[in-house]
């Protein structure tokens, strides 16, 4: 069969690599894979053998930006028309409208929504398009795949989705991430944090600088690799000047996702914050699942799906515990194993992928 994805918004975020291992494991069980996404001159090129990727620009007039993007993918629907399946990424604009076409023509078409989108935009015009394009689009798909409990709730509750309409496809972890051998904590640098996001609307990054401030004044040896780029960077930037840790923050920018693993093998702690709201509660944390493939001890706070992976991280109820756990594994005071083998048994992309084919009949 002929898959044909499309992927509306940025191609270095957490959704995107979601939606481009879903491509690869669709092709390594045999079927043909159109993959579609918009991506800027800067960021890195996904690897994708054997898949037809092709690639819109991203334009700064969000207007004139999704008009060009959704002619470009009725174009690639139309070069493609064979495609049995036309599987969207969100419910945007720019995707939706062409596979809502695509399911006048006859093709079966697929969503997956992996978040609240709308809920990072302040209330005014932005949000409330996002919304409403986030409750109408979904109901026209023959399925909707999402990855939390609480997200597969609130499709069904709150946007009147039929139950056998949804299907949990679990946030598994890219293939890169399982294949990397860890090394020992022996082995990482010391008293060495990442953190790993886009840097831009979902990320909550500037709530943790007071605390990673009071942190270093106790351990100025320490730092943290900030690992990511968005319109927020700039201002995080900013933001470590203003607070004197410039000299233990280091922002490495955009890393292609292949060689995420060995960077953060080099470090000893994984830092994940999210700020307390139903937009957060829906969200799968990518990174921590991606943090313990690679060894690492992990911090977070109760948000998204952290509560699953509480055996095997730190999981804290707010930014100063976060702090004393750090202290305390800095110290070598406490540490957790085992959510490596967790990863491998439970959140592989082929298993994940198969469980997918078998609910769609292929």
């Amino acid at each position: 069969m002929k898959f044909l994805l499309v992927s509306p918004f940025s191609s270095i975020s957490g959704s995107a690599v979601r939606f481009r291992n879903m491509a690869v494991q669709l092709e390594k069980h045999g079927h043909e894979v159109v993959y579609v996404e918009r991506k800027t001159p800067e960021a890195p090129s996904p690897k994708l053998d054997n898949i037809t990727y092709l690639t819109s620009p991203v334009l700064q007039f969000l207007f004139l930006d999704m008009a060009v993007s959704t002619l470009f993918n009725f174009y690639v629907l139309f070069k493609h028309c064979n495609c049995s399946v036309f599987y969207a990424l969100k419910p945007a604009p720019n995707n939706c409208f062409p596979a809502l076409f695509a399911k006048l023509i006859g093709k079966r078409i697929f969503i997956d929504i992996d978040d609240l989108d709308y809920g990072y935009f302040k209330p005014g015009i932005k949000r409330n398009i996002s919304k409403f394009f986030f409750e109408f689009f979904p109901k026209h798909f023959e399925l909707i795949t999402c990855h939390t409990d609480k997200l597969y709730k609130y499709i069904i509750d709150s946007l009147k989705i039929p139950a056998k309409k949804v299907y949990y496809l679990a946030q598994g972890v890219s293939q890169e991430f399982l294949d990397f051998k860890p090394v020992t904590a022996e082995k990482r640098k010391p008293l060495s944090i990442i953190y790993v996001a886009t840097l831009g609307i979902t990320s909550d990054l500037e709530d943790i600088f007071p605390m990673l401030s009071g942190f270093f004044s106790a351990f100025p040896q320490a730092f943290i690799s900030i690992v990511g780029s968005g319109l927020r960077k700039n201002y995080l930037e900013e933001l470590s000047r203003r607070l004197k840790i410039e000299k233990n923050c280091f922002f490495l920018g955009n890393i292609s996702h292949e060689k995420l693993p060995e960077l953060m093998n080099m470090h000893l702690v994984g830092i994940n914050y999210m700020r307390s709201s139903l937009t957060n509660e829906c969200r799968a944390s990518l990174k921590i699942r991606e943090y313990l493939a690679c060894g690492l001890q992990v911090i977070c706070n109760d948000m998204g799906d952290a509560e699953m992976f509480r055996d095997y991280v730190y999981v804290e109820k707010d930014i100063e515990n976060m702090k004393v756990r750090l202290e305390l594994i800095m110290l070598n005071s406490c540490s957790k194993t085992g959510g490596r083998k967790t990863l491998q048994t439970n959140y592989s992309w082929p298993v994940i992928i198969d469980g997918f084919l078998k609910k769609i009949g292929f």
